[in-house]
């Protein structure tokens, strides 16, 4: 399946390519507003496209980790940084719980970085505008917990079980492969995902990641 995926992907992304540049080109030379429009909205289909395209390679390809030593709390502080925006824009407010004195930890910082910034991204985009995202970490043992809580609306029961599933999603414009892909880097560091129901509102994903990954030196 892997390998199926890979291979209409990468035929998939030249074409889209071409045909988002053509588009481009050919507005710049159009005067008619109305016309004009028709374009920019082929425009953003196109770039949808290119998104699917991009998370299923991403989903596709084998994942060869590039561990370093680093804080989890410098990482997770990077990552509400570059959220903010975001949830500015959807009126959602990012608060953390992080815990001091965290130990220093072996992991790939983009890879890690790419999991965590979606979980995010999805809890902003989840949360009602005058809500709150809550992200908190803790050192439990030989593990490091991150938990990631949205204010949403939830994760409808049938769907609940398959929410790791490539192509399944709640969202009406989303690929579906985003949690499968942050699953998937969890799993290559020796971790585990798992969502959890909250106890008033919303849903919280719970990543464990070892300090120390088995086997690496």
């Amino acid at each position: 399946m892997g390998k199926a995926i890979s291979c209409i992907a990468h035929d998939m992304k030249t074409p889209l390519m071409a045909i988002g540049g053509f588009i481009q080109q050919v507005k710049r030379k159009i005067a008619d507003d109305k016309l004009a429009r028709k374009l920019d909205f082929t425009f953003e289909q196109v770039q949808r496209l290119e998104v699917l395209v991009g998370d299923m390679l991403a989903f596709a390809k084998p994942l060869t980790l590039q561990y370093q030593q680093g804080m989890i709390n410098h990482l997770l502080e990077e990552i509400v940084m570059i959220s903010g925006e975001k949830a500015a824009r959807h009126g959602v407010t990012i608060r953390t719980e992080l815990q001091e004195n965290m130990p220093v930890a072996e992991y790939d910082k983009n890879r890690l970085h790419q999991a965590l910034l979606n979980l995010v991204n999805n809890a902003v985009e989840a949360s009602p505008k005058g809500s709150e995202v809550i992200m908190r970490n803790q050192h439990l043992g030989t593990d490091i917990i991150v938990e990631v809580a949205d204010s949403g609306s939830g994760i409808p029961k049938d769907l609940f079980d398959d929410i790791f599933t490539p192509f399944v999603t709640t969202k009406k414009e989303g690929t579906g492969l985003g949690l499968p892909i942050a699953k998937k880097i969890i799993d290559a560091h020796g971790g585990a995902i798992h969502v959890i129901d909250n106890s008033d509102k919303g849903v919280t994903f719970r990543i464990t990641v070892p300090v120390k990954p088995q086997g690496h030196l």
